[in-house]
Order: structure tokens, then sequence, then C-alpha cells
């Protein structure tokens, strides 16, 4: 996707001039930690972006086109499993320790899970691509 990391820049920059405005405001305490924390995660999560596309995560337009075939991925229970797992092990943190063994075993087996799609996925690719009569 081009432009893919303008929104977080811009996001961030809204939120810097947020966090200048609560620092004359409040002057200090936790609400000033808080809104830079939120500058340098969005920040952080611009420039991450920024490094994994390359310089296309930069353009603004529409993204060019590649003849290569990608796979697409159909809908992942596994993926929702795991994020379903995490929330369990941080509610067993709170609410007891149950909770961090049921959301660990979920988590193991999602993963499991999802390195299969990847591999099933994987596969499916390399037939697509491969020529006709091979």
């Amino acid at each position: 996707m081009r432009g893919g990391a303008i929104p977080f820049l811009v996001w961030g920059t809204l939120n810097l001039v947020l966090l200048v405005l609560n620092w004359i405001w409040e002057g200090s305490g936790i609400h000033v930690a808080l809104t830079a924390f939120t500058v340098v995660v969005v920040y952080l999560s611009g420039l991450a972006l920024l490094l994994a596309r390359g310089r296309p995560a930069l353009r603004r337009g529409e993204p060019e086109y590649v003849p290569d075939p990608e796979p697409l991925p159909r809908t992942s229970f596994a993926a929702a499993g795991a994020g379903i797992a995490i929330a369990l092990g941080a509610f067993g943190f709170v609410f007891g320790a149950f909770l961090i063994v049921i959301g660990g075993a979920l988590l193991a087996l999602c993963l499991i899970r999802l390195a299969a799609e990847l591999r099933w996925q994987r596969r499916s690719l390399e037939t697509s691509t491969r020529e006709p009569g091979r």
C-alpha cells in the first residue's frame, strides 16, 4: 500500500500538538506522560511501516501493479484465537492464574494452526506460479 506511513505521521503530529497544549494546561502529571507515550508509539508505528515497506510507504497515489500472484487469506480463526488467548492471559493477571494457563494453551494451539496456514498458503502460491505442464 502506498502512503501507508503518512496517516501515522499526521496522527503523530496532531498528538504532538495536543501534547504541547496539555503540557501548557496541566504543567505536570500523568496526563502529559500518557500523551507523550501516545506520540512516541504513533511515530514508532509510522517508522516501523516506513522501514518495512521502504520508500513507497511515503508516496501517495495508487499502488504499482505487480503481476505476481499473491495468496489471499481466508478467514483465519487461529489469528482471532491468538488475540483471545493473549487477552485471557492479560485477564489472568487480575482474575486468577487459571486464565493464564488457559490462555497459554490456547495461544500454543493457535500458533501451531497459524504455522500450518502459512505453510498451506506458501504451497498454494508455489503451485500457482509453476509453469503449465510441470
